[in-house]
This record gives structure tokens, sequence and C-alpha cells, in this order.
């Protein structure tokens, strides 16, 4: 029997969008480790469930994957670990001879036969040695002398045939191999690997049949029998398109869903970022207000010293956002200098407050766990020309830091118990709070 050279406009019309469909999965690209062990765990129990069941093996789905994965099978269950494992070789050759390239030839053939019957006959691979029936066919295969030359003839006419559509030539040489019959057993398994082999050399999938077609699959090979092929090319094609569109689908599960999660997560930083930029133009707005309300009480000192300088400011320049955010992440950096408060007597060499941007915990000990991340304003005293030691606590000026927050301030005091505990206060009453030390320590109140 040929391949038809002529389609019905229908089948014609099948094979077109199974092209079509075909190069739409292959437009997805090159597939990694990942999407190609979910490509074969989608198809391939499936698969050898289905070509085993036509065979009347009983087998499902989780048998297959439990041989694939390697578990222990139940004892009842050994026979049919034997069949999975020979047809999952089966598969495996057939991959190879794809990625590698071939021949068809006879030899081929029984290779692949010789993968499915392996430890099952003696005969595993070697052409029939008797005549056989087929039951329920209408067509006797040829006697056993005449199988190998029949296999020989059937493989030069697949490379004359080459002309014809992928799945034609897959269904012609599916229905010749299964008429010649030219093994002992596995005929059914060799017919629908080698169809699959044809396949998916020309970057189809290898789709088998699927068992519960088993009499529809059938009933196309008793039509082939009497020369029309178009049922069992048909059923390929319909079962190529199926098998492509879920192809399809499993290959772009993983880029739709990191797609997706990665709008999720960009909307995520998105408001993450608004977020944080809120929280730190809070930040920059109280730090200007205690900076403002530092240089009104210098000034009012000033005036009431009658032009006395008891008290300077000298502010730097101010924490932009990246330096303010590196801070919340480290918990510190360089050269976060906010202010720098001097006071001063005529007769001593005074002493100095910095006002540095820190996070809280490196701070204080108190137990601030659940405001990890603040950033806020570290006092550290240095007397005279001394340099500053961040790690220093005056016995006179207490307040270790202040805290910008949304309802104003916090002072964190530097001594133990009750005194030591936050306490939320105006930039006016922070400003009292740190110069109330200041003065101790310059000796303007006892």
């Amino acid at each position: 029997m040929r391949p038809p050279e002529k389609l019905t406009p229908a089948l014609q019309e099948l094979l077109e969008n199974v092209d079509a469909e075909r190069d739409e999965f292959l437009s997805l690209g090159d597939f990694g480790e990942q999407v190609n062990e979910r490509l074969r765990r989608a198809f391939l129990p499936d698969m050898i469930s289905d070509t085993l069941n036509i065979e009347g093996v009983h087998v499902n789905p989780r048998i297959t994957l439990a041989v694939l994965d390697g578990l222990a099978l139940a004892e009842a269950d050994k026979y049919v670990e034997v069949e999975v494992r020979n047809v999952i070789d089966a598969h495996s050759l057939v991959d190879t001879l794809v990625r590698e390239g071939y021949s068809l030839t006879p030899d081929l053939i029984r290779q692949v036969n010789f993968q499915i019957e392996k430890e099952i006959i003696p005969s595993a691979g070697s052409f029939r040695s008797k005549d056989v029936q087929i039951s329920g066919a209408q067509i006797k295969p040829p006697a056993f002398a005449y199988v190998e030359a029949r296999v020989q003839e059937i493989c030069d006419s697949f490379s004359a045939y080459d002309h014809h559509h992928p799945v034609v030539l897959a269904a012609w040489i599916h229905r010749e191999l299964a008429e010649v019959h030219p093994f002992e057993d596995g005929n059914g398994r060799t017919a629908r690997l080698i169809q699959d082999l044809v396949l998916a050399s020309a970057r189809f999938l290898p789709v088998g049949i699927p068992a519960f077609r088993r009499q529809e699959y059938y009933d196309a090979l008793q039509t082939a029998d009497f020369g029309d092929l178009e049922p069992l090319i048909a059923m390929i094609a319909n079962s190529q398109l199926t098998a492509l569109t879920k192809a399809r689908r499993v290959a772009k599960d993983p880029g739709v869903r990191k797609a997706a999660i990665s709008r999720l997560l960009q909307g995520r930083n998105q408001a993450a970022t608004r977020a944080r930029e809120r929280e730190y133009e809070l930040w920059r707005r109280r730090v200007e207000e205690l900076v403002e309300e530092t240089q009104v009480w210098a000034a009012e000192l000033e005036r009431e010293v009658e032009g006395a300088r008891l008290m300077r400011v000298k502010l730097w320049d101010p924490l932009p956002l990246d330096a303010w955010q590196e801070i919340r992440d480290r918990g510190f950096i360089r050269n976060s200098w906010i202010a720098t408060i001097f006071i001063s007597e005529p007769a001593s060499p005074g002493f100095s407050i910095l006002l540095a941007a820190k996070r809280i915990d490196k701070i204080t000990t108190l137990d601030l766990r659940d405001r990890y991340s603040e950033v806020a304003l570290q006092v550290v005293v240095a007397d005279g020309e001394n340099r500053y030691d961040f790690h220093y606590a005056d016995p006179y000026v207490t307040v270790r830091a202040i805290c910008p927050s949304e309802g104003g301030f916090e002072v964190l005091a530097s001594v133990p118990g009750p005194a030591g505990a936050s306490k939320r206060v105006t930039a006016t009453e922070a400003v009292e709070a740190l110069l109330t030390g200041a003065a101790l320590k310059a000796g303007w109140s006892s």
C-alpha cells in the first residue's frame, strides 16, 4: 500500500492546522531543563500506559510515574514493572535516534522491539519464526520466511515517500508494520514507536495512540487494510493537535506564571517604594523641624545673654533617600552627620553634641525589635577638641537618641530604669531634654 497522494479537503485542512500548531509551539524556543522535565512527565506516563493498555497490559499513569521515579512496586506489579520499564527504554532509544539522526532499517526496527520485549520473551528483537494470524484482521500477515524482505521493502519505500506530510508518513509506516506483524510479540508497540520516531524527527510530538480510542484505532487499521489510510491519518493528526495544545500550555505555564509573579512583585515593590518614600519624607521633615527648633533655641539664648554665643549650631548636608535607605539596611554609614551643637563658656573649652543618623538598634540596648528598621538621631558628646566616641555615655547629657516619628519625636535616655524608657515629645520638648543635660554639663544649672 502506498501513502495517499491526494487527501480530502477536510484532512488537508486538519494537517494544515497541525502544522500551524506545531509552528506556534516551536516559536516558544528552546526550553530549559525544568520545562523539558515538565513536558516529559506530562506526556510519557500516559503514552506508556496507553500503549500497554491497548495490548491488554493493565497499567495506569501512577504506576508508570513510580517506575520513572525509581520507586519500588508491590510484588503483584513486578511483571507490569518490567513491561513499563521496557517501554521507557524504548522511548529513550527513540529520543536518542531523533537527537543523533538515523536511517530507517530493519535492524533499527529490531532494536526498538528488543527494548520492548527484553526479559519478557527469548525472541525479543528477532523476526518471528512462524506464521501468525492477527485476531480480527481481514488480511493475513506474510509468511515468516518473507518477513525480513518485507520489512526491508518498507524501509526502502519510506525513503522514497519522504515528500509526504510527516503525519501521513507516520500513519503509513504504522499500518505497514502492523500488517507485516514481524515479531513474535510487541508488534503494536513497535509500530506505534516507529510512528512516533517519524513524527518526532519532523519536530512533531510523539503521541502513540490514546487507549480510550482503542476501538477507533482498530477500526482505522481495518479500514487501512482495504486501502483507505485517511481515518488513521486523521486519528494521529487529532492526537497531535491535542498534544501540541497541551504541550504549549505546559511550556508556557512557567513563563506565564513567572510574568504574573513578576507583575505582582512589581506592584508590591512599587507599593513598598512608595511607602518607603513616604516614610523618608516624614523622617526628613521631622529632622528639619528638630534642627530648626535647635537653631531657634540658639538664637534665643544669644539674645538672653546679650550677644554671648553660648550655643552654636552647624548643619551638615541633608541626608538623601538612598543614604537613609542604606542606614535602614546596614545600620549605619559614614558621614551621616545631621547637625553639631557647640556649647561654650568664655573661660572653658566647651563641648559639642553631634546628631548623627543611625539605625535605632545600633544606638540603644532597649528591646526595640518591632522598630528594628527605624532611623534615629544618635546623640554623641565630645569634650573640647576630642573626637566623638560613639560608645561613650556622657553623665550629664543622658539623651542617647531622638527618634523622628509620625506623632512627633521620641527621646531615648541612657540611664537605667524608667528614665531610660522612650517618651513621645514635641520638637521643643526634644530640644529641651537635650539641652537640659548640656546646661548641667556647662554648669549653667545644678
